[in-house]
């Protein structure tokens, strides 16, 4: 982002503004974490805020400072509809394409004459905003909302709140740390958030000691299908319809699933394929050591994206039929998966 588009949006919010935060569907911990994050330092500065989500955000989530305002769009279309209607300042976050949100939210902010500002670390992001501050060498949005709050304010604005939202967002982009995308930068953002509050010991248990009886059987299910293909070191986990209605589970209970895959000595690539409970379509989620680029075959064959690493799709067929789509589209990659 330029000086001088630093410089605009400076001015943009030196005065009282009616501002909402849009985040992506199915929202994560970055998604999540950014727009609270955001929320409460625009809040400080007397601004007021809406966050808005698309659909609920998982459960081990709720703990984010704000997460019990969070408007939920597909329970509240109406009161949207006006809330997007009186904003002067509509921020996107965590998402780089007005597909990620859904037709309907996604119209309405099409449709809106309010300023719009991006922040995000996908790659290939739409023009549809008046400003776009991207990075893809970031390794979460929520690093970009730190960065961003020092370049038009200051570092000392972030508060307890402000630095638990942050933490939480970059700890499960990074897989606590442990992705390609986390580097020196990360370590010393990180350990300002812990020093401005941030309870890492507290937030890590939230999000990762805090299972539901169903996730820790989904995860049981998932090992018990896991397959691997040693040719083309490649390891997948599906979980079909029929056993999502067997198990009761909790929205957000396949998180992290798909890494057990990954996790596997000699392993490239690992997917997880969840067939969706009610429409013929299945979700992948991808994830990849080194330069194999997930992003690129997740937007080639199965209408996703993300990033090099780490990406996720969603095609129109079942998952018996997903699993022989996969293992054909595997053939383009023979000897590339090393």
């Amino acid at each position: 982002m330029l000086l001088s588009q630093i410089q605009e949006i400076k001015e943009l919010l030196s005065s009282k503004k009616k501002i909402s935060i849009i985040s992506h569907r199915d929202p994560d911990g970055d998604a999540l974490g950014s727009s609270l994050g955001l929320s409460h330092f625009l809040r400080n500065k007397d601004h007021h805020v809406s966050v808005i989500m698309p659909n609920k955000f998982p459960y081990f989530l709720d703990f984010i400072p704000g997460a019990d305002s969070v408007i939920i769009y597909e329970n509240n279309i109406e009161r949207t509809k006006q809330i997007i209607e009186k904003s002067e300042i509509i921020f996107c976050l965590d998402f780089n394409s007005i597909s990620r949100i859904g037709e309907g939210l996604g119209a309405l902010i099409e449709k809106s004459n309010s300023i719009k500002i991006m922040i995000d670390h996908h790659v290939n992001p739409d023009n549809f905003p008046n400003y776009i501050y991207s990075d893809i060498t970031a390794c979460a949005t929520c690093q970009l909302i730190y960065l961003f709050i020092e370049k038009i304010d200051s570092l000392s604005s972030i508060d307890k709140n402000i630095a638990t939202c942050l933490y939480t967002g970059i700890m499960t982009d990074t897989g606590c740390f442990r992705f390609r995308s986390t580097n020196a930068q990360t370590h010393s953002i990180i350990s300002n958030l812990i020093n401005m509050e941030a309870d890492n010991i507290n937030i890590s248990s939230q999000v990762y000691e805090n299972n539901s009886e169903g996730k820790i059987k989904l995860l049981a299910r998932g090992l018990e299908n896991l397959i691997l293909l040693k040719d083309y070191n490649t390891a997948y986990i599906t979980l079909s319809r029929q056993e999502l209605k067997s198990i009761k589970h909790e929205k957000g209970d396949t998180f992290g699933i798909v890494n057990y895959a990954l996790s596997i000595k000699g392993v490239t690539l690992g997917v997880l394929m969840t067939e969706d409970k009610y429409l013929n379509s299945t979700k992948l989620s991808l994830r990849s050591k080194g330069s194999f680029s997930v992003n690129d075959m997740s937007a080639k064959y199965f209408n996703g994206g993300g990033h090099c690493n780490a990406a996720g799709g969603r095609i129109d067929k079942n998952i018996t039929e997903t699993v022989d789509l996969f293992k054909n589209v595997l053939k383009n990659y023979e000897g590339t998966l090393w």
